[in-house]
């Protein structure tokens, strides 16, 4: 099950654990955060898209009962490495990991999911620390897959009234919604996310509806640690939040 470098951390929740590599860019917060932003999952068909290491697929199938997770990776050794992180938690019949570019993907399945989930690249090309190695620079920088294509990919994968979900940079939230817009998805919900009190928010986490009308709820920012750097009761709240929230 384990390759060199390799070992087995636990999720804290439901007995699940996942595969993690020193040698491969690692799951943040910032994924467990949108996987727990997703709503209403339970007996839904998902499409999770640049899974890495399998991180949210896993925390929906497992901790949100969806029905089927279609995750899609590009770097062989990320899909290699959730696929087994699936096999570990025994999920493979709830979820399926495919190596592919999903600009591809999405042409084979159109229409098809009932929700659609991203953790994109924040850093457009030539901004921000750049990565040596290519396969930490394709997961934090947009070389394969920018923020336009990840919301078009999601838009065509989309029934009708299908919600997709993404979490990024706040910086780039015109953006994020401008573009949104332009793939034919309506931004309905943004929760903003602070790693303290006194801090501006530095992510966004956004829902947006197919073909959905232009009213949006910005939700207070969730507040995610304390002054001694544990987890606020917001932030506890947050992730224990029922399958079934609005």
């Amino acid at each position: 099950m384990l390759k060199e470098h390799e070992r087995i951390e636990s999720l804290g929740i439901n007995g699940l654990n996942i595969i993690q590599s020193d040698n491969e860019y690692k799951f943040t917060t910032d994924a467990v955060l949108l996987a727990n932003f997703v709503s209403n999952a339970k007996g839904k068909r998902v499409v999770d898209i640049g899974t890495g290491s399998g991180i949210i697929a896993i925390l929906l199938a497992g901790k949100k009962y969806a029905k089927a997770v279609d995750a899609v990776e590009l770097q062989p050794q990320l899909a290699d490495m959730a696929t087994r992180s699936v096999a570990l938690n025994n999920l493979s019949d709830t979820i399926n990991i495919y190596n592919d570019n999903i600009q591809h993907f999405a042409t084979l399945h159109r229409a098809e999911y009932d929700i659609a989930v991203c953790n994109p690249p924040y850093r457009k090309i030539g901004s921000g620390e750049q990565q040596i190695e290519q396969r930490f620079a394709l997961c934090r920088h947009e070389i394969a897959l920018t923020l336009q294509e990840v919301l078009q990919c999601g838009a065509m994968m989309l029934n009708a009234k299908g919600s997709m979900y993404v979490v990024h940079q706040s910086q780039r939230i015109a953006e994020t919604c401008y573009l949104a817009k332009q793939a034919g998805l309506e931004p309905k919900e943004i929760l903003p996310v602070s790693p303290r009190q006194e801090v501006e928010p530095n992510i966004v986490l956004v829902r947006m509806v197919k073909g959905g009308n232009v009213q949006c709820q910005l939700h207070n920012a969730l507040v995610l640690y304390d002054q001694q750097g544990n987890y606020t009761a917001q932030a506890k709240s947050y992730y224990s939040l029922p399958d079934d929230k609005e």
